[in-house]
């Protein structure tokens, strides 16, 4: 075979030479001829994500293509396909496949463990060439499309799938839909389960099809049932054109939550869409009502029976018989037209000369004539194949390498000649003894189910005590095969809930704090006995960390106490472990609770016992509660102490551990005002995520979410709204969740900035109801709070008002410091209702405990109402000097929309500040001028905010239009200050301050200085 001279590259999904010439479009009928010329043997795939090298390779069924690349050194291979595959998505999913493998081993093998389990049962079975074609089927299937659902429900073995896979290729052979195909098994029979392996189906026939609901399947906690069937509705409305779903084996499904869950996407299913159930029994949906609505097409076992023109023709085409057509009718009749009894009753003909003898023998119900044709193919035979047929029933789907695990040491002919698995697998599916290839490259196969059935029936009967060691022989296979959930089953159907069990602690920590699958890790723990749980302590802990995770603390503490009980068999050292987990577990609960003092008695309990464990992923999450409680509760001195026990982010340091360290940092120098060392620990988390190949593991979001409240706060919006964004979309739709949240706090807030009142409004009224969902109590006290700061600041002062009344706090309470935010928000109520006076007492209260805690964000936002409160009060000294304390606070980390959120007054406030600085500035005071340039620059925000409604500080002045230069030079006039004094004061020309007093007097309707400076006490712009 002869080579091209030049290598063809395709770059920007356009294939050309080295020299850039003879441009081909990818998926073009010119780059279709190009593959399939026999000259072309390989071409270069670039992209910003690696790309590979594709070569055409020989194999026993043809020629097909694969993908290399090297990674780390070693060169990897992936299965493209045949020409006919290799369009643009399909070239782009292998590349993101390539760099999502661009890891360390063992995280690589957990990542594939999640989906190579599943993916032989993502794609139709591949079609047998000697099909018998069923044009009146297809017609039927064909014209079910004008309804949402088409039921097919027939016993084991009518040809349901076989129809299905005819039709699918037929619809996808005429470009008509995107086919989405799901052979469902035992394992999908769970929400979580079974929407992942739709979202999985969705990304193999559209790559990136499934990520609503796969982004929403990565939440800790486990979202509603409902709410994943609208997310898969959300993804399948990003596919242009028809789109057809094939749900394969649905009888396996018994989940009632699975069932309302498929009910609420049937119900909403987009009109594009359509939904194809086959099953043995009907399952438990609401078929009468959509039957009656018009949304329900039905195959049953009647429509599917083979005509007598269609067994003449299976027996002719596909088993190679050729009967007498009175044989045929008989056989036709004696099953019913029923196709698994017929390819049966084929098998054994071909071993009796007296076909007519044989056809009378049986009859029956369709499991005595299954019995009895069952053993009439199996006993005929070899010794070898009856072997291979037995051992490999107990899988559910098998390779070439699982069997030979499985029939160690090999199968044998009767010269006792070993025969690879591969070889027996090609023979069975060339004698049509009922097994069938799941992959175009016949590496994963599967048995008829009901051919399965019956094996494992005959095993059971005639080698019962195989079984056990045939499933141990599996679960090691798929243990080493880094395949959990598989390795788990068999464990669990050997017997041998031991090995289950380290399986899943070997996997744990990862499939937890990593991959944040909470509900995978409770799923596998829930299918041990629970001896066999509280008799492994790390796997009983990782159960109630996983219980946490979900927001499931009841649950958490039962099982804490279970295992306490359990833990005095165990020796010192576990013991002590477990006494120390179990506190940072109930340190967690009580602090998300809001029980501060028992969550810093847990915490110092937890540390105190895990003081030998100082790299354990228990204790950094001990250390980072504690820090984030003592945030909590306003001592942000006590809580840097707490952050010198975090362990840091070294190069050898457990991922998880390292960036909790990293987070809890730089939460702790954002709420000290510390913006710039906050980024730099953020952006080193980042710079770890890429270092260990892991920008898409969930805890991604919590940086993005700390990256987004950093640059708000400097007023750097877009870079804000890019990194809230970035949050939200991973955590889009999760349920009950802080990510989710705070994301959406910080849109609405960058939405109020910018000046749209109503799209913040929306975004605020999300937050609040996301966050009720979490039934806390302290949380839906801070929520309510923020709802009626919300409305104060939009006018609103009746609803503020009466959250005020409702509320339960008093402006002569001496408040716990966890209230913090409570009582700031009951003070902007009072000064909107002119009482600046009455807050006076609770504000200096609030500033004594902020001071003593040092938190400088408590500090600050006390100061500001406090400036407030005097200016309201007439004390307009007291105001600026309260207003300059939390200027010197804010300064350092330059600070911004602490100060241009509070609207048009606090501008005000920072102008008269800015003129009685100006003097000592212009004496050459550094002190003034940094802060005067702070505060220039605070103005200049102002002017770049656009005007919201009315807000709750406004109402303290009227409004009016003059600007912070013109207050500045309004208070210099007061002073009595010349023209000249206030140029030289302002630093600005004689003739420009003639220009302002003009424009002053002209807003404020006077026409002298004496008259303004009177009109400017009135209006109380000057004190």
């Amino acid at each position: 075979m002869h080579h091209h001279r030049h290598t063809r590259i395709i770059i920007d999904n356009h294939l050309c030479r080295s020299d850039g010439a003879d441009a081909i479009a990818v998926g073009s009928p010119e780059w279709y001829a190009w593959l399939n010329d026999e000259q072309t043997t390989s071409f270069v795939y670039r992209s910003a994500s690696g790309g590979f090298t594709a070569r055409r390779e020989r194999q026993r069924n043809g020629w097909y293509w694969y993908a290399y690349r090297r990674i780390g050194g070693r060169l990897h291979k992936r299965y493209l396909g045949r020409a006919s595959d290799l369009n643009t998505a399909r070239l782009h999913h292998i590349d993101m496949a390539f760099a999502a493998g661009d890891q360390p081993a063992s995280q690589r093998r957990l990542a594939d463990a999640q989906t190579l389990a599943i993916a032989s049962r993502l794609r139709p079975p591949p079609q047998r060439p000697s099909l018998v074609a069923r044009p009146r089927l297809l017609n039927l299937l064909d014209e079910s499309l004008s309804v949402a659902l088409t039921l097919m429900s027939a016993p084991a073995g009518f040809g349901k799938t076989t129809l299905l896979t005819a039709w699918t290729a037929h619809r996808q052979a005429s470009a008509a839909a995107a086919i989405v195909w799901v052979s469902l098994d035992a394992a999908d029979d769970d929400p979580p389960r079974f929407w992942n392996t739709l979202a999985l189906a969705l990304d193999t026939a559209r790559p990136g099809g499934g990520a609503h609901t796969r982004l929403l399947l990565e939440s800790l906690q486990q979202p509603p049932h409902t709410l994943l069937a609208h997310a898969f509705i959300s993804d399948v409305n990003t596919i242009a054109g028809g789109v057809v779903i094939v749900l394969d084996d649905y009888h396996l499904i018994t989940s009632t939550d699975v069932h309302t869950s498929l009910t609420a996407f049937v119900d909403y299913q987009p009109s594009h869409v359509h939904l194809v159930i086959a099953t043995r029994a009907d399952p438990p949906l609401p078929l009468v009502r959509w039957r009656a609505r018009g949304r329900l097409a039905e195959l049953r076992a009647a429509d599917l029976r083979f005509t007598t023109e269609e067994a003449a023709a299976f027996l002719r085409s596909t088993m190679g018989l050729d009967l007498p057509l009175d044989a045929i009718r008989t056989l036709e009749e004696r099953t019913e037209g029923w196709a698994a009894a017929l390819q049966l009753a084929a098998l054994s003909i071909r071993d009796h000369t007296d076909v007519e003898a044989f056809i009378r023998r049986f009859a029956g119900s369709h499991r005595a004539i299954v019995d009895y044709l069952l053993e009439e193919v199996i006993t005929r035979q070899p010794d070898h194949v009856q072997r291979f047929l037995l051992h490999t029933s107990v899988l559910e789907r098998m390779s070439a390498a699982l069997c030979d695990a499985l029939l160690e040491p090999g199968v044998t002919d009767g010269d006792r000649q070993s025969i690879p698995a591969q070889a027996m697998l090609d023979y069975l599916e060339r004698a049509n003894l009922f097994v069938t290839p799941l992959d175009e490259e016949r590496r994963w196969y599967r048995y008829h189910h009901l051919f399965a059935e019956m094996l494992r029936d005959w095993l059971q009967r005639t080698q019962p005590a195989l079984v056990t060691d045939l499933h141990r022989r599996a679960a090691q296979w798929y243990r080493d095969a880094g395949l959990a959930g598989s390795a788990i089953a068999h464990f669990l159907q050997a017997g041998d809930a031991d090995s289950a069990a380290r399986v899943i602690e070997a996997i744990a920590d990862t499939t937890l704090w990593e991959y944040g699958d909470a509900q995978a890790l409770l799923r596998w723990i829930a299918a041990l006995p629970d001896e066999t749980v509280l008799a492994h302590p790390r796997l009983a802990l990782d159960q109630v960390w996983a219980l946490l995770a979900s927001i499931q603390f009841d649950a958490a503490e039962a099982r804490a106490v279970e295992i306490e009980h359990a833990m005095t068999r165990q020796d010192a050292r576990t013991q002590s472990l477990v006494a120390g987990e179990l506190s940072a577990m109930r340190s967690l609960a009580a602090r998300v609770r809001g029980d501060v003092s028992r969550a810093l008695h847990c915490a110092a309990h937890a540390l105190e016992r895990l003081s030998d464990f100082n790299h354990s992923l228990a204790r950094a999450i001990a250390v980072m509660n504690l820090v984030e409680t003592h945030v909590m509760r306003g001592s942000l001195s006590d809580a840097e102490q707490a952050c010198t026990e975090l362990p840091d982010a070294s190069p050898g340091r457990n991922l998880v551990i390292a960036l909790i360290g990293l987070l809890s940092r730089s939460g702790v120098y954002r709420q000290q005002g510390r913006l710039a060392e906050a980024r730099a620990l953020l952006d080193e988390a980042l710079r770890l995520l890429e270092r260990r190949n892991a920008t898409e593991r969930p805890i991604v979001a919590l940086i993005h979410l700390a990256l987004a409240d950093v640059f708000y706060e400097q007023d750097r919006l877009d870079e804000a709204e890019h990194y809230a964004q970035m949050a939200l979309k991973r955590a889009e739709h999760w349920w009950n969740n802080d990510i989710l949240i705070n994301s959406l706090w910080i849109l609405s807030a960058i939405r109020r900035a910018r000046g749209n009142a109503d799209a913040a409004a929306d975004l605020a009224e999300q937050v609040e109801r996301l966050s009720l969902e979490y039934r806390v109590g302290w949380i839906a006290n801070h929520t309510q709070a923020g709802r009626a700061e919300r409305l104060l600041r939009s006018g609103d002062r009746q609803a503020a008002e009466r959250w005020a009344a409702d509320c339960g706090l008093s402006l002569t309470d001496t408040p716990p410091p966890e209230r913090f935010y409570e009582y700031l928000v009951l003070t902007r109520v009072a000064l909107a209702r002119g009482e600046g006076r009455t807050t006076l007492p609770l504000l200096q209260c609030l500033l004594e405990q902020s001071k003593q805690g040092q938190h400088t964000s408590r500090i600050i936002d006390t100061l500001k109402l406090l400036a407030l409160a005097r200016r309201q009060t007439g004390d307009a000294s007291g105001a600026r000097q309260a207003l300059l304390q939390a200027l010197q606070y804010a300064e350092p980390g330059n600070l911004v929309r602490t100060f241009v959120d509070e609207g048009e007054t606090m501008k005000w406030l920072l102008a008269d500040c800015g003129a009685s600085l100006a003097p000592r500035a212009q004496q050459g005071d550094p002190d003034a001028r940094r802060l005067l340039a702070y505060i220039d620059d605070l103005i200049g925000a102002f002017h770049r905010t656009p005007t919201l409604s009315t807000n709750a500080s406004q109402t303290l002045l009227p409004e009016e239009s003059l600007t912070a230069r013109e207050i500045q030079v309004l208070r210099l006039l007061a002073a009595g200050h010349t023209d000249k004094d206030i140029a030289a004061s302002l630093v600005i020309a004689v003739s420009t301050v003639r220009s302002h007093i003009k424009r002053i007097y002209a807003k404020i309707r006077v026409h002298n200085r004496a008259q303004a400076v009177v009109r400017a006490r009135e209006l109380g712009v000057i004190g």
